[in-house]
């Protein structure tokens, strides 16, 4: 919510804030006065952008008495304080203009900031902010990105693959110094046919480690999980953005030709950067 060019902000950040899977909508602080604090639930966040500060929040407060709302102000007033409202304060702006009222600096600040909020929630939501976008998208320079292949787009790992006889003959410590070596923390088990039957992962030797340091594999086969997720050799991008959306658990994720042999290892974290470099071009 905001007013003037504060409004506009509000606009452009809702907007970023639906492209990457969120609920979200703008609203106009004149809206204030005609009833519209109805259209908020118990639950919302309820975000204000104000440079001066100059927001009624005692009547918004009351007008959203008894939901449990996280309100808060976004605002350069250093004076700003309020209970009912957690206050974010930017730095001061110094406008363009002599007279300091055409917003510029301070509306690039405002922006530039919740940019960085949308960035923040990417890292903690993970790819599937892109599958979002690529149901929504499927024209333009982005959306011909999502159907790239995963291999034209991304510099993926050489996999780390064993044997099944191999992995049974290794200790669990032997076991942690090859996944050492691996870049994404994983290492592919294959069958005598050379397809995967499986993959072992850094988090499954931490959690037997404290149990099963001396012991041979074969003593705790579980470690290998049999039931993995994998991207076919040639998909695409949103393939990939989808399978990790399915998959919220999983951080890495092998992909298998045709044959079912391991060819490669994308981590989920490769997928954010195909996005930068969209940008840097």
């Amino acid at each position: 919510m905001g007013s003037g060019a504060s409004e506009i902000v509000a606009h452009k950040f809702t907007h970023t804030l639906r492209t990457i899977g969120f609920s979200a909508s703008s609203m106009s602080t004149e809206a204030i006065f005609h009833g519209d604090l109805g259209a908020f639930q118990n639950g919302d966040t309820v975000l204000f952008i104000s440079r001066a500060g100059s927001v009624d929040l005692e009547r918004v407060s009351e007008g959203l008495q008894g939901q449990n709302n996280h309100k808060v102000l976004i605002t350069e007033n250093q004076s700003i304080s309020d209970q009912d409202f957690e206050v974010i304060v930017l730095p001061k702006s110094v406008e363009i203009d002599p007279l300091g009222i055409i917003p510029s600096s301070s509306f690039q600040q405002f922006v530039q900031f919740l940019d960085q909020v949308a960035l923040c929630a990417i890292e903690i939501i993970g790819p599937s902010y892109g599958s979002t976008f690529a149901r929504s998208h499927p024209s333009g320079a982005l959306g011909k990105l999502f159907e790239t292949k995963i291999r034209d787009a991304l510099e993926l790992y050489s996999p780390i693959s064993l044997s099944e006889i191999a992995y049974r003959e290794l200790s669990v410590l032997e076991l942690e110094q090859v996944l050492d070596n691996s870049k994404v923390g994983a290492a592919c088990i294959s069958n005598a046919e050379g397809r995967m039957a499986g993959i072992v992962t850094d988090g499954d030797v931490r959690r037997h480690l404290m149990q099963a340091e001396k012991n041979p594999i074969r003593d705790i086969l579980p470690l290998v999980s049999k039931n993995f997720c994998f991207l076919i050799d040639n998909g695409t991008v949103r393939d990939a953005l989808e399978a990790f959306a399915a998959n919220p658990g999983v951080s890495v994720m092998p992909t298998l030709d045709l044959q079912g042999s391991v060819t490669s290892m994308l981590p989920a974290r490769l997928l954010p950067s195909i996005f930068g470099g969209l940008v840097a071009q």
